[in-house]
């Protein structure tokens, strides 16, 4: 789930900031469940301009620790697939 935090919008920018909600996400390696937040980073994913405008989309994106402990990857970051659902 995705949560819109803020839109800007001006005479040349429209800002979007948002963040995802989901309490619990599937590791994309093994598909074990993980809860455990690692850390976050912002990521900034480039977007057509939308009537004229410059769009400036800044998306927070959590890492989450893997839950299966024999797999080797630890970390891994949530994700949204290209048309908008869930991994």
């Amino acid at each position: 789930m995705c949560r819109w935090c803020r839109v800007e919008v001006t005479d040349t920018v429209v800002r979007v900031e948002a963040r995802t909600t989901a309490r619990r996400v599937a590791c994309p390696g093994c598909g074990c469940w993980s809860r455990r937040i690692y850390g976050s980073y912002l990521r900034f994913p480039r977007d057509l301009p939308a009537a004229g405008k410059l769009v400036v989309m800044s998306l927070r994106v959590r890492r989450f620790v893997c839950a299966e402990e024999t797999y080797q990857r630890r970390t891994f970051a949530e994700y949204r697939r290209p048309g908008g659902g869930p991994v």
